[in-house]
């Protein structure tokens, strides 16, 4: 069986990926810091190898035997609330001009 490192693994897409894994038959181990808790998870705690450490601290041990490795991380330089305020702004509609097209 190939085991496969999912790092950022923790999150909602990291989940979803994690447990549609499993089902196909590989063997997962997922790098997260946790942000969002060990919810996400719940349903196949029993089932991968979690390691819980920031991705930026990643070492050479951490792929030992996967055969594969998918990266679901961001980098994040601010908080979650002025990332809503940026998308919020990005998402209100705005004028055009006939010079803007």
């Amino acid at each position: 069986m190939s085991k496969v490192l999912v790092v950022g693994g923790a999150g909602y897409l990291g989940s979803v990926l994690v447990e549609e894994l499993l089902n196909v038959g590989f063997s997962v181990r997922v790098l997260d810091r946790m942000f969002f808790g060990v919810e996400p998870l719940a349903r196949v705690l029993d089932r991968i190898e979690l390691v819980v450490a920031d991705m930026r601290d990643i070492d050479a041990s951490h792929f030992n035997d996967c055969s594969a490795v998918i990266n679901l991380t961001t980098a994040r330089s601010f908080s979650l609330a002025s990332t809503s305020m940026v998308i919020r702004r990005r998402s209100q509609p705005r004028g055009t001009s006939a010079g803007s097209m």
